[in-house]
């Protein structure tokens, strides 16, 4: 029997806004390799380039209508197809002017306007938000509309909503009150977390019954789903993050020095302070060149501490670049440096076993040693011990040691492929495709 899959994320590549990369990545590989375990997939995401253009007072729907079904019709031999929507201006006068009260970064990301008066509009629209959606409010109604207008034509035996931002959610229910299709969420974090603690317990119920006719919770870390079974009462699963196996014969043909990599934003606040310092103490020992190269939008802040702790001649770090370049880039790096939540100064329930960034994964494709620092002291930790791809540093000596043994050639790793391989982003679709079969059949 054909099986389809309605995958409903606001942020799919390479439609997505530059700061959501990795979740980004998680639904077009999805998308990518569903058809191989049986699942025809249609997602439905949000451009970055049409975001907030559409009059929500227009008539907007045979627009939307005929979007759908243009890409259908191109898509019509191929068992994966994305749609890129729009979104409205605004969805209602607290939408409107939470969104006249903050301003939008080039990468997507949003910052508040400046003033007291500004202040107070933003926090009383937002609270009124709230539990009507977060920035993505404004794209729910076209995503459902969309979805209805597919439904009524094509069978789909289930639906993904995909988290953050809140849309899918919203929508997903909404189609299994409409038309009885099962659905799971996607979470790609614990998603109380970044509220404050005194509207978790309302939020928590809020959720609880927004979320009670869905038939599965996913979530990218055993810890955390472990918290979604008991914040919200349903049957919960971990599927992480993944990596997509570089192209064999891939060459970079820049001249070889030994060089440390990083790139990307750094999610929780850690001591960047300690992996520089740990560079400039072993580098003094060092008489061949050597590099350090950084993509991402800390690339200021970096040149910052690189001057300060006197190792900026060896540095070379830019804003974010294409990601096809990225990997040309890393090919040649012999360390990974990857940041880690440190849970030992954090009292946050959702943060007291750390977490997987999904960079970690992206990572194991490289083959190459990575540096883990300051360490979680919990389930990163014990991802790196178990797979045997780095170390976790947790002191400038110690990054310092790791560094001198990878450079002097006596790093003793043995990474566990067979371990490794389960984490290639076809594997995590595998995990996936068996939930919704499992959904289905129940």
């Amino acid at each position: 029997m054909s099986k389809t899959v309605l995958i409903l994320s606001h942020e799919c590549a390479p439609f997505h806004r530059p700061a959501s990369t990795i979740g980004s990545q998680r639904v077009f590989h999805f998308a990518k390799h569903l058809p191989k375990n049986g699942w025809k997939s249609i997602v439905l995401c949000c451009a970055f380039n049409e975001r907030d253009t559409i009059d929500p007072k227009s008539s907007w729907q045979k627009e939307i209508e005929s979007r759908v079904n243009d890409c259908l019709l191109k898509a019509k031999d191929k068992d994966s197809v994305t749609i890129p929507l729009p979104s409205f201006k605004y969805d209602g006068m607290a939408d409107k002017f939470w969104k006249k009260n903050v301003a939008i970064n080039e990468d997507g990301s949003f910052k508040a306007r400046k003033g007291l008066l500004k202040g107070f509009i933003r926090k009383v629209s937002s609270f009124i938000k709230l539990k009507r959606g977060d920035y993505s409010q404004s794209w729910q109604k076209i995503a459902l509309s969309a979805s209805e207008h597919i439904i009524q034509n094509r069978k789909i035996t289930a639906v993904i909503a995909e988290h953050g931002p809140d849309a899918g959610i919203y929508v997903a229910e909404r189609l299994c009150a409409n038309y009885n299709i099962p659905w799971i969420v996607d979470f790609r974090d614990p998603i109380l977390q970044p509220v404050s603690r005194n509207k978790r317990a309302s939020l928590r119920k809020f959720y609880r019954n927004k979320l009670s006719s869905s038939s599965a919770i996913v979530n990218v870390t055993p810890f955390w789903s472990k918290m979604d079974a008991r914040d919200f009462g349903r049957p919960t699963y971990t599927v992480t993050n993944g990596y997509e196996p570089l192209v064999a014969g891939r060459k970079n043909n820049r001249k070889k020095q030994f060089t440390l990599g990083c790139y990307g934003n750094i999610s929780f606040p850690s001591d960047k302070e300690m992996l520089f310092s740990g560079i400039a103490k072993w580098s003094k020992d060092i008489a061949e060149d050597w590099s350090f190269v950084y993509y991402g939008n800390l690339h200021s802040e970096f040149l910052e501490l690189a001057d300060k702790f006197e190792i900026s001649a060896n540095c070379r770090f830019s804003p974010p670049i294409d990601r096809e370049q990225l990997k040309n880039e890393f090919l040649d790096i012999d360390v990974l440096l990857l940041f880690s939540a440190a849970t030992s100064i954090s009292d946050d329930e959702y943060l007291l076993q750390g977490y997987y960034p999904g960079k970690f994964f992206e990572y194991l494709a490289f083959k190459k040693p990575i540096l883990v620092l300051p360490g979680d002291d919990g389930q990163l930790d014990e991802m790196v011990e178990k797979l045997k791809v780095g170390r976790v540093c947790k002191s400038v000596q110690e990054v310092s040691s790791f560094l001198n043994i990878i450079h002097k050639g006596e790093l003793l790793l043995t990474p566990d492929q067979s371990q490794v391989v389960k984490f290639t982003r076809e594997n995590k679709t595998k995990e996936m495709a068996e939930i919704l079969d499992t959904i289905c059949v129940a």
